[in-house]
């Protein structure tokens, strides 16, 4: 069912926008996230909004 699942409902998107308020708020200057090299489907989901490619299974975001 459409509904159940996490992805659809946007809860990843949504944990990670607060993570970002959060270490905007303790004043952290970048956020670097490592994912496995095969795992192509987080890598997409961090590249799709803020996060930019920084290395192998790397992606940053300068706050």
């Amino acid at each position: 069912m459409e509904g159940d699942d996490p992805k659809l409902a946007g809860i990843g998107r949504r944990l990670l926008q607060e993570a970002i308020q959060q270490a905007r708020a303790a004043g952290c200057c970048r956020i670097t996230l490592l994912t496995d090299a095969g795992n192509v489907a987080a890598q997409e989901f961090f590249w799709s909004g803020w996060f930019c490619a920084v290395g192998d299974g790397a992606a940053a975001l300068k706050l």
